[in-house]
């Protein structure tokens, strides 16, 4: 289950691409007709709630737009998981999830919008304290007869 999640997670990544240097936005209007715009990169710490601005352009005579938010493993929704949002005359509508999560980690905040034209989804990725570090080369070096030797950390045992 966490990998068909995980999958679909990259899938809906990957269907992002990036409007501006300040947000990301939905590949353009999808069935719903509404572009979904976040920050790039929504970050917290473990404990505190996560405010996550999503910002929807719909068509000012598309009316109202339904909206539903779920998350992941141990991210949490602190705001309502269903809302249905009017555009102003520009079609513009903003929202504000407030989200947290009490481990570190990558999660997903999904959005699924529903208008009377069709619905979209995509997933919003959310990154709790600090991402985990990518592991450094180990050093080597050269023994007299050319021979490389690399040095990995160990730890004496006594049975």
């Amino acid at each position: 289950m966490k990998r068909i999640t995980f999958m679909l997670g990259i899938v809906m990544m990957l269907s992002v691409q990036p409007a501006s240097a300040d947000a990301m936005s939905s590949s353009g209007k999808g069935y719903a007709g509404v572009e979904v715009r976040v920050a790039p990169s929504v970050r917290g710490a473990p404990g505190a709630p996560i405010d996550v601005q999503v910002d929807y352009i719909a068509s000012p005579s598309s009316g109202a737009v339904e909206v539903s938010y779920t998350t992941e493993d141990s991210l949490m929704l602190k705001s309502p998981a269903r809302k249905q949002l009017v555009p102003d005359s520009n079609g513009f509508v903003h929202d504000t999830v407030v989200v947290q999560a009490n481990s570190i980690g990558a999660y997903f905040l999904n959005v699924f919008v529903k208008t009377s034209r069709g619905s979209d989804a995509l997933s919003i990725p959310v990154t709790i304290g600090s991402p985990a570090q990518k592991p450094r080369a180990a050093s080597s070096v050269l023994t007299p007869g050319g021979q490389r030797v690399i040095e990995m950390p160990a730890r004496e045992t006594v049975r």
